[in-house]
């Protein structure tokens, strides 16, 4: 229940700062609030991250570790 609970907390971050932006279609912007959410469910998971000013390059780097390892992101 902890992890739901961080995972809302960063949802909720997110969305304040998805309520200011008006760059890109709104499918562009549907788009990229998608993968933030994935990533702040990734965080809650794994790095139990509970503030979006506390994400690291340490952080995204195990995330594209982790989708390199599940097949989700092509190796160019």
């Amino acid at each position: 229940m902890k992890t739901y609970a961080i995972y809302q907390n960063l949802l909720t971050q997110v969305e304040r700062v998805f309520r200011h932006c008006r760059q890109g279609s709104i499918q562009t912007r549907r788009r990229y609030k998608e993968a933030v959410c994935c990533f702040c469910y990734f965080l809650a998971e794994v790095c139990h991250v509970e503030r979006v000013a506390n994400i690291a390059p340490k952080h995204i780097y195990a995330y594209t570790e982790f989708l390199k390892e599940n097949r989700r992101v092509r190796p160019s």
